[in-house]
């Protein structure tokens, strides 16, 4: 089913309906960007720079 098809379907219902359709779906929209995952860092700060040190300065 594509947005073609369910358009020509929410067309098709009366007013009130249409009206309580669009509300549903605003709020689905709402709930689902709302959601925001915390990404945890790959490598601490301290592995860092022991790495730069190491690589970068060649210090040990």
């Amino acid at each position: 089913m594509n947005a073609n098809i369910v358009y020509s379907v929410a067309k098709a219902l009366p007013q009130e309906e249409q009206r309580k359709l669009l509300q549903l779906l605003e709020d689905d929209i709402r709930s689902t960007s709302i959601k925001k995952v915390k990404k945890e860092p790959l490598i601490s700060r301290a592995e860092v720079d022991a790495y730069i040190l190491k690589h970068v300065f060649n210090c040990r």
